[in-house]
């Protein structure tokens, strides 16, 4: 459990030199059963560490399997691990799952305004949290399969997601058309928001700024 609120402080730990490494090592002493593992996890994991933060439970997972076994195969994972779920990390959860609920909240709204944000905020807190739980846990029982099963699951999942967050922009379009008034307003706005979604860095403030965008349309006409 200690290690679990770790976890949820690792970003808040962040820092130019050491990224999310203090947090990170805290999960790590957490997750240490023994006097000789927490000094073997003290002197090892103080340097740099970054990733995905809702992927970090896993790695804290895996690397505390191998620390426990007083293995060194961690040693020859961690780096390429964290930059692996870094990356597909950062594309599932912040390119894909948070403007992909962004986009279903803002359909939601627009029939029900009530339940828009609890359509975001349920579904992100209940999906990252069990991502880190599971992850952690599983880390820990089989070690670096779990970091294989974690990245087919992501990739899996983000194919989905590409085809469902196309189908609900869609959906948005259509709407926003119907009710906010002339298309050639409305249509543009529904083509920034899906070439925004296909922009590695910046898709989520342009799909975020096109809805912005309908809603005004609505408003105004």
């Amino acid at each position: 459990m200690t290690a679990f609120f770790a976890l949820l402080l690792v970003q808040c730990s962040w820092s130019y030199e050491g990224g999310q490494g203090l947090g990170f090592m805290a999960a790590m002493l957490a997750l240490a059963r023994t006097p000789e593992t927490r000094q073997r996890v003290w002197q090892k994991y103080r340097g740099q560490f970054n990733t995905n933060p809702f992927l970090a439970g896993t790695l804290a997972g895996v690397a505390a399997h191998y620390e426990r076994r007083d293995s060194s195969e961690v040693d020859r994972l961690l780096g390429a691990l964290q930059s692996g779920f870094g990356s597909s990390g950062d594309n599932f959860f912040w390119r894909l799952l948070r403007p992909g609920l962004s986009v279903l909240a803002v359909t939601l709204a627009l029939f029900r305004p009530a339940f828009g944000p609890f359509v975001f905020l349920l579904p992100f807190a209940a999906l990252t949290q069990t991502v880190r739980v599971s992850g952690l846990n599983r880390g820990l029982e089989v070690g670096k399969q779990a970091a294989v099963e974690m990245s087919a699951r992501l990739t899996a999942y983000s194919a989905r997601m590409d085809v469902l967050m196309a189908f609900l922009v869609g959906v948005l379009g259509v709407r926003a058309m119907l009710t906010a008034g002339p298309a050639y307003l409305v249509l543009p706005a529904a083509t920034v928001g899906w070439f925004g979604l296909r922009r590695p860095r910046f898709g989520s403030y342009l799909l975020l700024l096109s809805l912005l965008i309908l809603l005004l349309v609505k408003i105004v006409l």
